[in-house]
């Protein structure tokens, strides 16, 4: 009962979705601390359509030509709230330099109105209800945060809330801007 309770509350800290069957639920509870993963690098940015900010299909290579970085968040993950915050001053910051794209796999309307109700001014009504972009980027956990390059290719992904304006957040963001 005890390593039962444990599991669960390590499942619910990131933030995961909830599986869809026992083996699954099983293999979810596995500890899902923060972490860098390069394991994806050069994969190009997947053309699965969202929904942008004027409620317009969008997808990821129409940003070609800057770097992008991609969050998937949801408005009932605390993590991913607690994030957004340093992710919007991280756009303020980066200006057109670095396109922020925070994507929730929320309603579009109650993820735009979280937004503005935080004062997030940054941070636009990005929205993908069906989880298309999620499933192609096989993301598990919440909050994601994942780095492509001007070409579309990424760079790394990370998992797990973080302070994007720490100073190695920001090494990490570089790299995007590094020729070779």
């Amino acid at each position: 009962m005890r390593t039962s309770v444990l599991l669960l509350l390590a499942a619910l800290a990131a933030c995961q979705k909830p599986a869809p069957d026992a083996n699954a639920v099983a293999s979810a509870a596995a500890p899902a601390s923060a972490k860098l993963d390069r394991s994806h690098a050069g994969r190009p940015a997947p053309a699965t359509e969202f929904e942008g900010p004027d409620g317009e299909p969008r997808n990821l290579p129409a940003f070609g030509g800057k770097p992008v970085l991609v969050n998937l968040w949801a408005t009932w993950c605390a993590p991913c709230k607690k994030e957004l915050p340093t992710l919007d001053r991280l756009a303020a910051a980066q200006g057109d330099r670095l396109r922020v794209v925070t994507i929730a796999e929320d309603q579009p309307d109650k993820a735009r109105a979280w937004l503005k109700q935080a004062g997030l001014a940054r941070l636009q009504g990005w929205a993908d209800p069906k989880l298309g972009m999620t499933d192609s980027l096989q993301v598990a956990d919440l909050p994601t945060t994942i780095l492509f390059d001007a070409e579309g290719r990424e760079l790394w992904r990370y998992r797990g809330d973080r302070d994007w304006q720490a100073a190695d957040s920001q090494a990490l963001i570089a790299e995007a801007f590094r020729k070779g």
